[in-house]
Formats: structure tokens, sequence, C-alpha cells
């Protein structure tokens, strides 16, 4: 191209020469101008995809809370649950005993009473 452009001058056909002279130069801004339309675009690309990691990221973390969250009530709960069984066992535990005193008392009350009948009798 520069050859050309010389032989042009050389020959005396500057018009010719000032033509392909201007065509290089247009052909240079062509191609910085598609230069920098690529770079513009693979930065937007980055930052896209940039954001859509931190995106990602995120609804990643807000999902990882919301299961620990999850996690946590149902701990809460079953504690809660075994609690109140351990209050139903000793309840039950309690009520028998209170069963068991009674039952006591009144095998106590009947052997009295027959100690009692017994002594008349022999009176």
């Amino acid at each position: 191209c520069i050859a050309a452009r010389a032989l042009d001058v050389a020959s005396g056909d500057v018009e010719k020469a000032i033509s392909s002279l201007l065509d290089g130069v247009l052909q240079q801004q062509d191609f910085e101008r598609k230069q920098a339309v690529k770079a513009a675009a693979t930065q937007a690309a980055q930052e896209a995809q940039a954001a859509l990691v931190a995106q990602a990221a995120q609804q990643t973390a807000q999902a990882a809370q919301a299961a620990q969250a999850a996690q946590k009530a149902q701990a809460t709960q079953k504690a809660k649950a075994a609690k109140l069984a351990a209050q139903q066992v000793t309840a039950a535990t309690l009520l028998l005993e209170a069963a068991r005193a009674q039952l006591a008392m009144q095998a106590a009350t009947k052997l009295a009473a027959e100690k009692t009948a017994a002594e008349k009798r022999r009176r």
C-alpha cells in the first residue's frame, strides 16, 4: 500500500496518492472504531457476567440462610416436642405414684379395719 502510494507520487499522480492516503486513514479509523466497539462489547459482557455471578452468589447465600433458619426452627420445634414429651412422662409418673400411694392407703385402711374388727371379736 505504501509502495503503491510512493509509485503514484513518483509518477506524478498526486490526486491518486492523496486518495489512496485518505483511504488508508479511513481504513485505519474504521479498524480502530471496530476495535473500540469490540473492546466495549467485551467489557460489557464481562461486567454482565460479573453481575450474574454476584447475583447467583447472593441468591445462594440467601438460600443457605433460609435453609439454616428452617433447620433451626425444626430443631427448636423438636426440642419443644421433646420437652413436652418429658413433661408428659413426668406427669404420668406422678399419677402412677399417686395411684400407688392411694392403693397403699386403702390397703392400710382395710388392714386397720380388719385388725380393729378382729380385736372387737376377741373381746
